[in-house]
């Protein structure tokens, strides 16, 4: 329904994913549900409700990130000193999480405020939207990266000089202009290149099991963007 544009509900549906849009993205970002209800307006239980019906939905998720990503930044903790805010020194803690790219990613423990039995306390901990969000989103750059080389270098084994530029890349999409009468044939080109991050990536240690769909669309300007049926 929100990829339809022909179904009845399409406009609907398309309002519902674009208002859910927010929430998903503070909440994959490492945002509590505090957090999500001071970014987008709604209530704590709202934002409650919505963390909830994630982990329901997807609790493989949430078991990489406590046994695979937290574990490994707890296990590998280590003590320097730093300095704090207000000027003392004190051993702070810093554990590493490394991805299957071989890049390494450092977290360093913060202060926090808490309260126990009605009494504020400080203490040191790691900060959990940071090792939610920097594994993902670093990895997923890495993803991009490697796929617009993919797509740049079939695009030039095409010769299509003057006909098809890549002009941007921007989080999960390859941005084109296209001259008109090429539209079908680079779509179906940039398709098929950029759903191939399984196979591609299996030459840099990942062993992907789920697909990468990709949808194409195409218009005057990004306000005018339609689906493309390749």
């Amino acid at each position: 329904k929100c990829k339809d544009e022909s179904h009845p509900e399409h406009k609907e549906y398309k309002k519902l994913r674009t208002n859910i849009k927010p929430k998903a993205f503070q909440y994959q970002y490492g945002g509590s549900a505090f957090g999500i209800s001071l970014s987008t307006g709604c209530t704590i239980e709202e934002a409650e409700e919505f963390i909830a019906a994630e982990k329901a939905l997807f609790p493989e998720v949430e078991a990489w990130y406590e046994d695979v990503v937290f574990k490994a930044v707890n296990d590998s903790k280590h003590y320097e000193r730093r300095m704090m805010d207000d000027g003392s020194f004190s051993a702070v803690g810093t554990g590493y999480y490394k991805a299957p790219s071989g890049t390494e990613y450092a977290f360093i423990e913060q202060p926090k405020d808490k309260w126990v039995n009605g009494e504020q306390i400080r203490t040191l901990e790691f900060p959990i939207p940071q090792m939610r969000n920097r594994p993902v989103q670093g990895e997923a750059s890495f993803f991009v990266q490697g796929m617009m080389g993919e797509l740049a270098y079939a695009i030039v084994q095409k010769r299509w000089d003057g006909l098809v530029y890549i002009m941007n890349a921007v989080h999960d999409a390859a941005y084109l202009d296209v001259y008109k009468p090429m539209l079908k044939r680079a779509a179906r080109l940039t398709k098929a290149i950029m759903e191939q991050v399984p196979e591609v990536f299996k030459d840099h240690g990942y062993n992907i099991e789920v697909p990468f769909p990709v949808e194409v669309e195409a218009g005057v300007n990004m306000y005018s963007k339609h689906h493309v049926e390749v």
